[in-house]
């Protein structure tokens, strides 16, 4: 499972909280929820919980499945 990042970005525009407001809100540096945003880090579920309950959300409905897609062979 990873994080719905398109989804995180539009709960954050629709709710009016920027980035960096959002970051101080659960102690996280703006540079690492960048990298989170831009798929650069995938966050552990220790902070997906952290997120989803900043933003009073199940932490599952900003999952998304990676079911039926392809990986990456190293």
């Amino acid at each position: 499972m990873l994080l719905n990042t398109g989804l995180l970005k539009a709960i954050l525009f629709e709710k009016g909280i920027k980035q960096w407001q959002f970051c101080r809100q659960i102690n996280l540096s703006e540079n690492y929820l960048s990298k989170v945003l831009h798929k650069k880090v995938e966050p552990s579920a220790v902070l997906v919980s952290k997120i989803a309950q900043a933003l009073n959300l199940d932490p599952r409905f900003l999952l998304q499945s990676t079911k039926g897609r392809r990986t990456r062979s190293k």
